[in-house]
């Protein structure tokens, strides 16, 4: 009989061991568990905290990136303003430039004409005077001529001859005139020839 309690005491002290194990166990299985959901909550904080960091930070660099496109669309935008204005003010000259250089052409193809025909005048009119000139001393000479002729007639009829002398004396005094008249005309030419060709250049 005491046999028999003291196996049951035993079995009984076994089983509550066990019992008492198993619920240590129990108790540090759900420690752990715990524990790694602290851990586990922990890492997920400090990812959320690091990703709402990271989305503060890109937001930040996107708003400033948004705030330098814009001033450097509105640069551009100026730069634009003001190339647009100096081309109109430009174009503006252009067109002034170009209406004065039309007139200035329309002037000197007015002006070339005219001196062309000038020219011709010039040259036709020279001709003429060079003509009428020449007519004039062959015209002089004549008369010249037709004078001592008559003279010489005249002295005839009179009976009024000159001397040796006196003939050569005429004969000399007249080819100095008629040198004169020479040289006189060989200057007017060159004069004439002088004026033509400065009128040329």
């Amino acid at each position: 009989m005491l046999l028999h309690q003291q196996r049951t005491h035993r079995r009984l002290s076994r089983s509550w061991k066990n019992k008492r194990w198993n619920c240590y166990r129990e108790k540090t299985r759900i420690e752990l568990l715990q524990q790694d959901q602290k851990m586990m909550e922990e890492r997920n904080k400090r990812k959320k905290a690091l990703l709402t960091k990271t989305i503060a930070e890109k937001s930040k660099q996107t708003q400033a990136e948004s705030v330098k496109l814009k001033r450097i669309q509105k640069d551009l935008q100026t730069l634009d303003n003001m190339v647009s204005n100096d081309i109109c003010i430009l174009r503006g000259v252009i067109e002034q430039a170009s209406w004065d250089y039309n007139t200035a052409r329309k002037r000197y193809e007015k002006a070339e004409s005219e001196y062309v025909t000038a020219k011709l005048d010039l040259h036709k009119k020279t001709e003429i005077k060079e003509q009428l000139t020449e007519h004039l001393c062959a015209i002089i000479q004549q008369n010249e001529l037709r004078k001592a002729h008559k003279l010489e007639e005249l002295l005839q009829q009179l009976h009024l001859q000159a001397t040796e002398e006196d003939q050569e004396e005429e004969e000399r005094k007249r080819e100095e005139e008629e040198e004169g008249r020479k040289r006189e005309e060989e200057g007017r030419k060159r004069e004439e020839e002088g004026g033509r060709g400065g009128g040329e250049e």
